[in-house]
């Protein structure tokens, strides 16, 4: 379950493991704010400098006194995941179950995606504690997570600048079913010929292996591909 200043995680764990102590509680921090994290490891209370992650309804830097000391003494472990990791997990919600979670709500969901909870052959719950987003976030977010989960490529490479070349190199991507979303020219390098132009591009695929095959083929046909 997630946890900032620990309330939430203290007082869960502290009812169930009454109801059943076989059950195993584990605590989910955000890399960039693990106050509880730093507190569960070292045994003894820690206040952090600064924090820094999209999750900002866990970011703090102290956990609460009373609250550490029931998770030191009910929570089996507190691991972190990363704000990549917490953007995949957004996404994966709002894909797969049309759910609305806030960051720090979905870190429970990024541990089990990232394989951190070890939980392979368990019955699990992961708590979702929150939908407050802002909507201008939410974009961010789903770019975020498609580029985390491998269905957004982003790469540049060298074309000549001279008629056809873009439509030869559209006709590539289009063969592979890449769907490009942002095309930029850049011909301010000094590495340049002068009939030569950088092409930046960023493409929607479906997957890792897709992905792979999209820069393969265009690679196949003479095209240098530097993944960004």
């Amino acid at each position: 379950m997630p946890a900032g200043g620990g309330g939430l995680l203290a007082g869960i764990a502290f009812y169930l493991k009454n109801i059943n102590p076989d059950i195993k509680i584990i605590g989910v921090q955000a890399e960039g704010a693990p106050a509880i994290k730093r507190s569960f490891d070292e045994k003894k209370q820690v206040t952090l400098t600064s924090v820094s992650t999209i999750a900002d309804g866990i970011a703090v830097k102290r956990s609460g006194k009373i609250t550490q000391k029931i998770i030191d003494e009910y929570v089996d472990d507190v691991i972190t995941v990363s704000d990549a990791e917490i953007g995949a997990a957004i996404l994966n919600l709002l894909e797969r179950c049309k759910v609305m979670v806030e960051p720090a709500g979905a870190v429970s969901v990024a541990a089990v995606l990232a394989d951190k909870a070890n939980i392979k052959n368990k019955r699990c719950v992961c708590v979702l504690s929150g939908g407050n987003i802002d909507v201008s976030f939410i974009h961010r977010i789903i770019e975020m997570g498609l580029v985390t989960r491998n269905r957004k490529l982003k790469f540049r490479t060298v074309m000549k600048d001279v008629p056809g070349t873009l439509e030869e190199f559209a006709r590539i991507m289009s063969d592979n079913y890449a769907n490009i979303v942002m095309v930029q020219y850049d011909r301010m390098s000094a590495d340049l010929d002068p009939q030569e132009v950088i092409l930046h591009i960023a493409c929607e695929v479906a997957d890792k292996e897709h992905g792979e095959k999209v820069v393969e083929s265009l690679e196949h046909q003479g095209y240098k591909v530097f993944i960004e």
